[in-house]
């Protein structure tokens, strides 16, 4: 009985150090982030924790300059120095030492630079691993995001050789064609997946590549192989295909009273890791961010078209956004409805959709006006919906839509937006 009694005490000790050393972790990074908000006081500065690695996963709103000795414009070359001088001099919040990034590629789109860093753990790679970025023309860091694990701890002596991964992903391998196939690439690297309780583990695998002597998607194989069993976790072609869909949306074709219908929305913004793209006018798009899990996230924003909604709380208008996981290779579609398009309830929808048809339909194929927001000077007409208690008597920016059948009726959006036309034709409303 005694004995009982000493584990149990035993345990409860272990316990309570274990509460304490987290709680003392806990402390530790909100030091960490406190210090790191007193450099970066932005208003719109937000935080996305990750609690297994004990930093931060996603932070957004940052407007951080670049050292003072780039020069402006800034430059592809200049983006991977600014982005580790800020990874240096934010250390001990990010955890991120320079042994364990390298430079994978610098995209530069829409007058942004997506820098992307593949992270290391004991000079392995980990397999889609990855420190990213944002920068603007001015070198600006406006978003950064982590999916990097200071804590992991792993063994990294493999059980099954480099060979023995080969003769397996040979055995495993079904080429569509009969064509002389070899090993073109084998290196370890440290897998990554997610677990029930969406954490993530680490493995020791062999990434081997089998090919033929010319690339041949029937043929090429990649087969991912636990190094310490032999078992295979993955396997795919190798070559980076898209994330393909149509996006489409509820809206009332003419009038408030009308059914809704589901039609396609075109000129719509989709992007994911960096890569962005718009619907084309059957609704259909393709993005090829690289083989891999992303955030993919599309807006009611477009060439032609911006719709947000007002916040009455906030006084601001909100993008229409909707975000959710996907793959490349793989199909995401999408349907916009009253329940998925917050902070909106469904006004923006029509009025985003209504808008297109008017600068394609009309404006575009018969007058040949591709038309012009006066105050921005681009071809895109912004749009604040559920706005005020009546819509725009003149001209204006935003082209303010009141909610319900203000917004639902395609008259409305018709007459409301011919105000701006005619304001930059004839310079007046």
């Amino acid at each position: 009985m005694k004995a009982k009694i000493r584990f149990f005490c035993f345990v409860c000790t272990i316990l309570l150090m274990l509460c304490q050393l987290s709680l003392i972790s806990q402390e530790k990074d909100e030091e960490a982030w406190k210090r790191f908000k007193s450099k970066y006081d932005f208003p719109g500065l937000r935080l996305t924790w990750n609690k297994q690695a004990g930093v931060p996963s996603k932070i957004s709103g940052l407007l951080v300059s670049p050292p003072t000795e780039i020069k402006q414009p800034v430059q592809v070359k200049d983006a991977l120095e600014i982005s580790m001088d800020f990874l240096e001099k934010n250390r001990e919040l990010f955890n991120v030492t320079p042994d364990a990034v390298k430079r994978k590629k610098i995209r530069k789109y829409q007058n942004k630079l997506y820098v992307i860093l593949q992270t290391y753990y004991e000079q392995i790679p980990i397999y889609n691993g990855k420190v990213g970025l944002t920068l603007d023309e001015q070198g600006r860091i406006l978003t950064y995001s982590s999916d990097y694990n200071p804590r992991m701890e792993l063994d990294i002596t493999p059980t099954i050789s480099k060979d023995q991964a080969i003769k397996i992903a040979f055995q495993k391998h079904r080429p569509e064609l009969k064509v002389k196939v070899s090993a073109k690439e084998v290196y370890l690297t440290i897998f990554q997946e997610y677990n029930s309780k969406e954490e993530t583990q680490y493995k020791l695998a062999w990434y081997v590549f089998l090919g033929a002597k010319v690339e041949h998607h029937k043929v090429d194989r990649v087969f991912i192989i636990d190094a310490k069993t032999g078992k295979i976790i993955k396997d795919f072609i190798p070559y980076p295909f898209t994330i393909t869909g149509i996006i489409q949306g509820e809206v009332y074709p003419e009038h408030s009273t009308d059914p809704i219908s589901v039609v396609p929305f075109a000129h719509e913004s989709v992007a994911a890791n960096g890569t962005s793209t718009n619907t084309d006018v059957n609704g259909n798009y393709a993005l090829n961010p690289g083989i891999g899990n992303y955030t993919w996230e599309t807006m009611l924003e477009g060439p032609f078209v911006q719709v947000q909604s007002w916040d009455v709380a906030t006084f601001s208008d909100q993008d229409i956004v909707h975000a959710e996981n996907a793959s490349d290779p793989g199909t995401l579609n999408f349907t916009w409805t009253t329940a998925n398009c917050a902070p909106d309830d469904g006004d923006g929808l029509t009025v985003f959709w209504q808008a297109n048809r008017l600068h394609d339909d009309y404006y575009y194929d018969v007058l040949g006006i591709n038309w012009i927001h006066n105050w921005s000077g681009s071809n895109q007409m912004r749009y604040s919906v559920n706005r005020g208690t009546a819509n725009n008597a003149l001209a204006g920016n935003p082209i303010k839509i009141y909610s319900n059948a203000a917004a639902r009726n395609n008259d409305i959006v018709f007459h409301e937006t011919t105000h701006n036309v005619l304001y930059d034709m004839f310079g007046g409303s």
